[in-house]
């Protein structure tokens, strides 16, 4: 992956961009090292789960996080309950730029350094891309937080897109089938 040359990362399989209020990020997929966990990510973002969610949790110079529309700590996956844990021996946190899930559902970090105390602890699924390694996830990562780590402007994800789908059949559900959070209730809610 050209923004961590010299590490021996797996060839990606997929690819995600989001666009977000501090710039584009581009996300490079382990579909085959993380299969249930990139379809996961991958059909929420097909079904724009993650346009206006902000980064709710910025530790500056360490992870930035998102995923949770409501700030309330709930998550949920698209076949309901959590997802397994996917390891893979190749992927570790050795580098800045690792994606990898937060909890067990919706929610994910980006490490803005080498974290190998995350290592075995969470599934890493991805890693970001080029440039905005060190231009835009510096940006967000060093934004001024509160006493609960939430940035105190709101720096948010303006729309995720799919670039690269290595799962033929995956494709958005009808709406009756999705998920959505509100708001203003802090819960999931079926679309109409």
């Amino acid at each position: 992956v050209e923004s961590n040359i010299g590490l021996s990362w797996p060839r990606p399989t997929g690819a995600v961009l989001l666009t977000t209020t501090a710039g584009i990020i581009e996300i490079s997929l382990f579909a085959r090292e993380a299969p249930r966990t990139t379809m996961n990510f991958l059909q929420l973002v097909m079904e724009g789960y993650f346009d206006g969610n902000i980064f709710h949790r910025v530790i500056p110079g360490h992870i930035v996080e998102s995923g949770d529309p409501s700030g309330s700590g709930e998550t949920y996956t698209v076949w309901g309950g959590e997802l397994p844990m996917e390891k893979h021996s190749r992927l570790s946190f050795r580098s800045r730029g690792v994606v990898a899930m937060a909890d067990r559902g919706t929610q994910f970090f980006i490490t803005c350094e080498p974290t190998p105390q995350y290592d075995d602890q969470t599934t890493i699924f991805g890693i970001v891309k080029g440039e905005t390694l060190f231009t835009i996830l510096d940006k967000i990562a060093e934004a001024s937080v509160d006493e609960e780590n939430r940035p105190r402007r709101d720096i948010k994800i303006i729309r995720a897109e799919v670039l690269e789908n290595p799962f033929p059949d995956l494709k958005p559900r009808p709406p009756g089938e999705r998920f959505k959070h509100t708001q203003e209730e802090g819960e999931l809610e079926q679309e109409e």
